[in-house]
């Protein structure tokens, strides 16, 4: 009779575990469902999405007093290496009247002064792009950097964009973009800055 007891509880506490087991492999489907449902309702809410409208051509050297420019729809952007060693991204409506030369939307802060320097931009081979205040090409003569180094880098350029990003929530927003690029690809967002009002 012991025996047969014993047996009977071992029966008991097995099938006992397999119940627990299989109850607790329907509580983690069943979680796993609703984490699921709960990250695609997430996703849904957030999701943005981005469009190019315009791209400027590629550079990779910016010398004194010159410009990298786009112009698209309403909107019109400088990217100036000014005499004053100042790097700045000015964006405006096609037709602005305001003050020289447009509003301003980004600078590397380097202003040095008119004349005291021959700045160039450069888009280096290691990754980085670097403000020298004048040649020779070497550290000591640099004044700012996008500190993207990473090696060998083929092909390394800049560029500007216009983008349109549409949030499910908050709607469309416009935006300027300084891009760094390098092997074929874009490696660096700079600046991004809206410019919803001006489109």
């Amino acid at each position: 009779m012991y025996k047969i007891l014993k047996v009977s509880a071992l029966t008991l506490l097995t099938m006992s575990i397999v119940s627990c087991s299989r109850e607790t492999d329907s509580l983690t489907e069943q979680t796993s469902v609703k984490n699921a449902r709960n990250s695609n309702i997430q996703e849904r809410i957030s999701l943005t999405k981005t469009e190019v409208l315009a791209e400027s051509y590629r550079m990779s050297i910016l010398n004194v007093g010159q410009s990298l420019v786009l112009k698209y729809g309403n909107v019109n952007l400088h990217l100036d290496l000014q005499t004053d060693s100042n790097l700045v991204l000015y964006a405006s409506p096609i037709n602005y009247w305001g003050p020289a030369p447009y509003p301003v939307k980004w600078a590397s802060n380097t202003y040095l002064g008119n004349g005291v320097a021959q700045p160039l931009l450069i888009a280096q081979t290691d990754g980085n792009l670097v403000l020298y205040k004048a040649h020779p090409t070497v550290p000591g003569n640099a004044i700012w950097s996008t500190n993207t180094y990473s090696g060998t880098v083929s092909n390394p350029r800049f560029k500007l964009q216009i983008i349109k990003k549409t949030h499910a929530i908050n709607g469309t927003r416009y935006y300027a973009t300084f891009i760094l690029e390098g092997n074929d690809s874009e490696r660096h967002e700079i600046a991004v800055e809206d410019i919803t009002n001006i489109y």
